[in-house]
Order: C-alpha cells, then sequence, then structure tokens
C-alpha cells in the first residue's frame, strides 16, 4: 500500500507541476506528499508490521533520488527545453513568439513562424505559399511542439500536419502552451473556450471539503509549531507604540468581506482615514522591526486563524482590499475570476511574483492566479506550501 501511494503522489506531481520546475522539484514535491500520505496510513498498516519514523524517512529518501535520476536519465523528455514552430493570422505569430520568447528564460526555443492569412470574405484561413510549404518546413526544423496562435489559423495548420501522419509533431494552442510549460496564462489570448474550461466535464475535481481537510489540517499544525514564535513577536509589539494585531477589511470568496490579521508592521499613521495605497515591497511606513517581520513574512502567521475560521484558505489567490476592487474590475481582464475560490496565505502567484504594488503588477499576478484556478488540487497545494516554505529559507523576496 505505502508502495501504491508514493507512486501515485509521485505521478500526481510529475503531472501536475508545469514544466519549468524540472523533474527534482517534481521528484521532492511527489516524494514528500508520499511520506505525509505514508505516515497518516500508519495505523492502518499496523497489523502487517508499520514503518518506524528512521525506516519512513529512508525509504523518503530512496525514493526521491530514483524518481530523480528516472526523470533525468531515463524520461528527460518532457521536461527538456522544447523546439517550438508558431502559426498564426496577421502578425500574431511573430507576437506570440516574441512573448515565448521573454517569458522562457532559455526553456523554449522558438525555431521559426508561419503566417497564415484569412479570406476577408468567408472569414476562413487561405493557404498562402508560405503555409503550402508548411509540411516540408516542419520535416526540416523538427520542432517538438507547433503552437497555433489564434483561433484563426488552427484551421489552416491542421490540415499541412495530419498529411505528415505520424510524423507530424504535437499542436497546441497559445493559452494551453503556457499552462503546460509556465504554469501561467496569456490574459489578452485568452478566449471563450477557455473560459469555458472552468465549469468544463472533465474539469479535475478537487472537492470543497478535500480542501477544507487540507486547510484546517495545515493552519493548526502551523499554528501549533509556531505558538512560541507568535508569542514572541506579540511580546515585542506590545512594548512598542500601538497595537499588536493589524486588522483590514478584505474580499473573499464571492466578494464576501472579512477581517483579516496581520502582525503590526507599519507606523500607527500610516495610512491617511479614507486614503487606501498600495502597500510596495520597501514601503517607507514599515517600521524597523515590522521590515524585519515582512521580509521573513512572519507578520502573516495570524493569517492561519483566518483559515482557521473559513474565511481564507491556506493556497490561493492573495484578498484584496475592496476600495481597490472596482478600480482592479475595470482595468484588468478576468480580474473578478479570483472571487469564485477563496483567497489564500500563499498562492501560486505569490511564489513567482513579489508585491503587487500597482495595477500592472496585479495584472501580473492575475495570470498566475487564473492558472491556479484551473489547475488546483491537493498536490499542487502541497507543492506551493513546500515553494513558499524553501523560498523562506532560501531569503527568496516572493510573497
Amino acid at each position: 500500500m505505502s508502495t501504491v501511494a508514493w507512486v501515485i503522489c509521485l505521478n500526481s506531481a510529475r503531472r501536475g507541476l508545469p514544466l519549468v520546475f524540472g523533474s527534482l522539484f517534481a521528484a521532492a514535491t511527489g516524494t514528500a506528499f508520499g511520506l505525509v500520505l505514508v505516515s497518516a496510513l500508519q495505523p492502518w498498516l499496523a497489523p502487517f508490521g508499520a514503518a518506524r519514523p528512521a525506516t519512513l524517512l529512508e525509504l523518503a529518501a530512496g525514493v526521491f533520488v530514483v524518481s530523480t535520476l528516472w526523470w533525468e536519465l531515463v524520461e528527460p523528455g518532457s521536461r527538456a527545453v522544447r523546439r517550438v514552430m508558431i502559426v498564426g493570422t496577421d502578425d500574431s505569430a511573430d507576437e506570440a513568439a516574441a512573448e515565448l520568447t521573454r517569458a522562457s528564460n532559455g526553456f523554449v526555443e522558438v525555431v521559426g513562424t508561419v503566417h497564415a492569412e484569412v479570406d476577408e470574405v468567408s472569414a476562413h484561413p487561405a493557404r498562402p505559399p508560405e503555409l503550402s510549404e508548411f509540411g516540408q518546413v516542419l520535416q526540416a526544423q523538427q520542432p517538438d511542439l507547433v503552437v497555433i496562435a489564434d483561433d484563426r489559423s488552427c484551421g489552416a495548420a491542421i490540415g499541412p500536419m495530419l498529411d505528415l501522419g505520424d510524423a507530424s509533431p504535437q499542436v497546441v494552442g497559445l493559452a494551453g502552451f503556457f499552462e503546460h510549460v509556465f504554469g501561467s496564462v496569456p490574459l489578452n489570448h485568452l478566449s471563450p473556450t477557455w473560459l469555458m474550461s472552468l465549469l468544463h466535464l472533465r474539469q479535475r475535481p478537487y472537492s470543497r471539503a478535500a480542501k477544507r481537510v487540507f486547510d484546517v489540517v495545515a493552519a493548526a499544525l502551523s499554528l501549533v509549531l509556531s505558538a512560541p514564535l507568535i508569542g514572541a513577536i506579540a511580546l515585542v509589539l506590545r512594548c512598542m507604540r500601538g497595537p499588536v494585531l493589524y486588522r483590514q477589511i478584505r474580499v473573499g470568496q464571492g466578494g464576501k468581506l472579512f477581517e483579516m490579521y496581520k502582525f503590526r508592521t507599519m507606523r500607527v499613521d500610516a495610512e491617511e482615514e479614507g486614503h487606501c495605497r498600495w502597500a510596495s515591497e520597501n514601503d517607507p511606513r514599515t517600521t524597523p522591526f515590522g521590515r524585519l517581520l515582512r521580509r521573513t513574512h512572519l507578520d502573516e502567521l495570524p493569517q492561519f486563524w483566518n483559515v482557521l475560521r473559513g474565511d481564507m484558505s491556506v493556497v490561493g489567490p492573495r484578498p484584496e482590499r475592496p476600495d481597490f476592487i472596482a478600480q482592479l474590475e475595470e482595468v484588468v481582464p478576468y480580474w473578478g475570476l479570483r472571487l469564485l475560490i477563496k483567497p489564500g496565505l500563499t498562492g501560486w502567484a505569490q511564489v513567482h511574483f513579489g508585491y503587487a504594488s500597482d495595477i500592472d503588477g496585479a495584472t501580473s499576478k492575475l495570470s498566475y492566479d487564473l492558472w491556479y484556478l484551473r489547475h488546483r488540487s491537493a498536490v499542487l497545494d502541497f507543492a506551493i506550501c513546500l515553494k513558499t516554505v524553501s523560498s523562506l529559507l532560501l531569503g527568496a523576496r516572493g510573497r
């Protein structure tokens, strides 16, 4: 049973995490999640000889080493640098190529672009000379993937690719490629079809009950383990001018308002009455001790109480202030979709992006939040928590 649990967890981590994480982190996530699951199963394994904690740790170390070596040496294909060719109408192919190059950080190599013209009368893609030689170009360049930059060019590209039979590379839409490789979605390329996928019949299940169990267990355990630290921080803040906790109204799931708790990190007069300001990474309103708390993210510890109350989840989009909601929904497309799920103490956007101190920052974080909205799962939540802890220990600045 232990072997089956570890295999399931490793497979889920391998398939559920974007390629940019690499085999090492996928193996670490699958191994750690499997260790937690196997440890929880020990009471039921007792009649068959439950393993000691030291034995479980040794097994986990072996699982991690073997899975990492297997994915790196035997099955490296899905984690290797991807050679892609882009097909699009008008300037969409060139725009998509530039966008992929910026986002890939060397992980993706664009080997070429093909332009499909559209018949303005019928609104269907034509087959210009460039596209009619598409098969020859594919055979010459041998890309791993063909990325369709827009829906209009899809029909023009499929025909030549079907003619190649088994020699044809795989094909994917631009939004799907970003999801698969980078763990984000390109906001300016989302279509009604993508939005419909949030409610699709085959949407992977992650029930409200399962996520609630994950939240309660993780929050309760975190509060118990950090209780001495919470007491020490509260004692220091009590000796300073002002309250220990900072209470602020935030917007939760479905637009419901709730009171969020944090350790106070700013001056008492940090914000004038009735005037809301974006917080920045090096905010001058922060006190010296507050800067330490913010840098180490210890100011967020009281939010585990919000999680236990059900206002927040451990993993999800960061909750925003109601004063900024109208402005964000007006300027940032699809921003309101974040309110479909509970906000989180940490999240997919937080481990990739620092403070969102303006509209542009909120837009960048939204591309990750929407990816999480579609792909959320227990394994992904565990991976995000693991990534958050590793970032804190390594001194990363993402929040």
